[in-house]
């Protein structure tokens, strides 16, 4: 795996751009490459920085022009960049590296934002406004109505108004809208970026990180990013209708018709219970937790108390799961307002700051992976920590996706809370609420507040970090760790309330 070291340039002063690029295209490029472990380098143009963002550069004024350099190395950085950034920091009168050190890095990489070809890292991005519909059985609206509904409430939650938005993405299976009907819904009448893809639980972590990624690249200032769906009264996640593309695993699963979550899921529990020793109790554990804490959120759909003895007398959906383990479709929508730094200050609520992403999508599919006790987060857990500085110790809230409870009990374990087999114990004896490491799902997740597709996760995160959970607020949260996906496909974003 290769990883990727960004350097922006600046070029402070007018007229002398044929210099810079002399310079850059044959001094610079070409004596950066013969670096042993550099293979390759990318230039691309960004927007002008305003006045606060010059601080530390030489010059009277904001440069004129910012250049976003991109190298490759295929070695060990820590072989390589003694020399690499000796050669990236030489540069003629006038043109300087600009660099905006995050968290503490060591040894002259305070120059540079290290993105692995695996995921991406962001800096300087933040979440300032959040909006969604009611979550209901039957919202007898279109998705598109919800969506504008949603993302016209992030736009005045921020403060600000559509003509500051230039980007609209969103993820969609089943239904849902596309970003330039929902733009030109909120009077929008060009976007600079517009993003649709397809897939569901495993693209949020994507969706945010993708924002943020736009947003730094210079293509736009203000991204919305949504997810609309009509999942109760609509198209359901549990249930197969019409014909189908057979291909790839498909054609050895539907076959036995294994088409749908609870089947899939079930399976991989299953083997969880054989490989680790876990029970039907761990999971009732974490099912009675999350309803516990949606009992004060007024938006949740199930918020009565729930004991062991409820939920072992559930009906089973597939073994080991009863209709408790599963969540709660709903009719909604939900959206976030991503900007860059610029923007942030100039909002109505503090900013809520990403300061990290990761994630891990695998070939090998549903069924043809190669631990089913396991899940994504075994994969996407270290490099979060490895790209943040930080840990689970360090996270007061965790938004787990939990499209089943299964789901929560791996990823729990990938994300390094506790260890394998641990987490039915980590729920009873409280760890997993007020009072305990990390309060998990404070607004009752997906298995009791509804299922936005784990976008809902992104608004009570950027709730808790605002203070603005109300009675279940988690007191001084700092950091929250929000999660997304299911099998070998997700990710996670980590959200402060302090700027990086």
């Amino acid at each position: 795996m290769s990883d990727s070291y960004l350097f922006v340039f600046s070029n402070p002063t007018e007229g002398n751009d044929d210099e810079f690029n002399s310079w850059y295209e044959t001094r610079h490029v070409p004596d950066v490459l013969e670096v042993e472990g550099v293979t390759a380098a990318q230039r691309y143009d960004l927007a002008p920085m305003t006045p606060p963002e010059a601080e530390g550069i030489a010059a009277p004024q904001a440069p004129a022009h910012r250049y976003l350099a991109v190298y490759e190395l295929d070695r060990d950085p820590d072989i390589v960049m003694g020399s690499f950034l000796d050669r990236v920091g030489s540069g003629p009168d006038g043109a300087e590296r600009f660099s905006r050190p995050r968290g503490g890095v060591d040894g002259g990489m305070a120059a540079t934002r290290r993105a692995e070809s695996r995921g991406t890292s962001q800096v300087s991005c933040a979440v300032v406004g959040i909006g969604r519909t009611e979550y209901s059985c039957r919202s007898n609206r279109t998705p598109l109505a919800m969506a504008i509904e949603a993302c016209r409430g992030a736009i005045d939650d921020a403060g600000l108004t559509p003509a500051d938005v230039d980007g609209i993405s969103t993820f969609m299976v089943n239904d849902s809208a596309q970003p330039i009907t929902v733009g030109w819904g909120l009077g929008i009448d060009e976007l600079s970026w517009a993003n649709a893809m397809y897939g569901g639980g495993n693209l949020v972590a994507d969706q945010i990180a993708t924002a943020a990624a736009v947003i730094e690249a210079g293509m736009c200032r203000a991204v919305l990013v949504y997810r609309s769906l009509n999942g109760r009264s609509g198209h359901r996640f549990g249930t197969v209708e019409g014909p189908m593309l057979v291909d790839q695993e498909n054609q050895f699963d539907a076959a036995s018709g294994f088409l749908v979550p609870p089947q899939w899921f079930a399976m991989w529990a299953r083997r969880h219970q054989h490989d680790h020793g876990s029970t039907g109790e761990d999971l009732g554990h974490i099912a009675i937790t999350q309803r516990t804490h949606a009992g004060p959120n007024e938006h949740a759909l199930r918020r009565e108390p729930l004991t062991m003895d409820d939920y072992l007398g559930a009906r089973w959906i597939n073994e080991p799961f009863r209709v408790l383990d599963c969540t709660s479709e709903v009719d909604g929508a939900v959206a976030v307002l991503v900007v860059g730094e610029d923007l942030a200050a100039d909002t109505a609520h503090d900013p809520v700051w990403l300061v990290g992403s990761s994630n891990s999508q695998s070939g090998a599919g549903w069924t043809q992976w190669d631990d089913p006790a396991a899940m994504y987060a075994r994969s996407a857990g270290p490099k979060i920590w490895e790209r943040t500085g930080l840990g689970p110790g360090d996270m007061d809230v965790a938004c787990m996706y939990d499209c089943f409870t299964y789901t929560v009990m791996a990823t729990m374990e990938g994300y390094g809370f506790c260890e394998k087999g641990g987490v039915g114990t980590f729920f009873a004896t409280g760890r997993a609420t007020y009072g305990g490491d990390v309060v998990v799902n404070p607004h009752g997740g997906l298995l009791s507040e509804g299922y936005i597709h784990g976008l809902n996760h992104h608004f009570e995160a950027v709730s808790q970090l605002r203070n603005s959970a109300g009675a279940r607020q988690v007191e001084g949260a700092e950091l929250a760790l929000v999660t997304a996906g299911g099998g070998p496909f997700g990710g996670a974003n980590i959200y402060s309330r302090q700027h990086p």
